[in-house]
């Protein structure tokens, strides 16, 4: 009864082992990430429309189309997030078994949610500011309308928020591939079917966008202003200052093999503290 009454219902203690250390530590950091994640999503959204409204008076008027004002959230940047948070996986399997010590990262993980909210804030910040002013540079002085440039914005923060999001993946596997590009992929169907409807406010805009070269040069150049930050101070932190979790994704990588006292729980001493002090990568 007290089995059927519980969440939760172990066979055996000798699975507490792998449920704990694997899967336990594999959930806190998807659920730390998705969390900001979301929040970031959508401060992006919101940011991009508000830098617009400084340039049209504050009239509520958007550039960007009711398609892509529900959609957004609801289909072309949700979906990857869900998929990662369900399958990524930071590290082995063997290499959480064998160093319990990394356990706690995963609740450093969860006691710093609040600062990494607002570097991905801020992030957020900075990200639409290139996606607004680079096309708005771009464009300035040209006979581009009102839909056009919302094209043009729609189209550089879709891309922006998922290939942030595809930076921080650890675990590439099929189903994650197919989720992430797809969702990318039906924000352009969805935008091709929009614009072809008759009645809509923007009807063509999308497809005469797609066809034109410019275009296409404002998205890359959007991409790299945006995301090049971002990846740059992953870079150097990953090369001066790695974490425990980047310390040891590097010696799975190089196929260092964690064996020693600290893979048997009952006693012994973790070998995570000698390989911080011996590997300063």
């Amino acid at each position: 009864q007290a089995s059927m009454a519980s969440d939760f219902a172990i066979g055996q203690f000798a699975y507490l082992k792998k449920l704990l250390l694997v899967h336990g530590h594999w959930c806190y950091s998807r659920l730390g990430r998705m969390a900001n994640y979301f929040f970031y999503k959508n401060a992006v959204f919101v940011f991009l429309l508000f830098w617009y409204q400084l340039y049209c008076g504050f009239s509520a008027r958007s550039a960007i189309n009711d398609w892509n004002l529900i959609l957004f959230s609801l289909l072309y940047t949700s979906a990857p997030i869900v998929i990662v948070a369900v399958l990524d996986q930071d590290l082995l399997p063997e290499t959480l078994l064998t160093e319990p010590e990394l356990y706690r990262t995963g609740h450093s993980h969860l006691r710093t949610v609040r600062k990494r909210f607002w570097l991905m804030m801020l992030d957020a910040l900075q990200q639409t500011l290139a996606m607004f002013y680079v096309p708005y540079l771009a464009v300035y002085h040209s006979d581009v309308g009102l839909y056009e440039f919302g094209s043009i914005m729609t189209t550089a923060a879709v891309l922006v928020v998922n290939l942030s999001l595809a930076l921080d993946v650890f675990h590439w596997t099929w189903l994650v591939h197919a989720i992430m590009w797809g969702s990318t992929f039906s924000f352009f169907l969805a935008s091709v079917v929009a614009s072809s409807i008759v009645s809509t406010p923007d009807y063509f805009v999308f497809l005469h966008c797609f066809a034109k070269g410019s275009f296409w040069l404002i998205q890359i150049a959007t991409v790299v202003v945006a995301l090049g930050p971002r990846l740059l101070v992953k870079t150097l932190h990953a090369g001066f200052r790695p974490s425990q979790i980047e310390r040891m994704r590097i010696l799975e990588r190089i196929g260092v093999e964690h064996e020693g006292p600290g893979s048997d729980l009952d006693g012994g001493e973790s070998q995570l503290p000698r390989i911080q002090e011996s590997e300063r990568f």
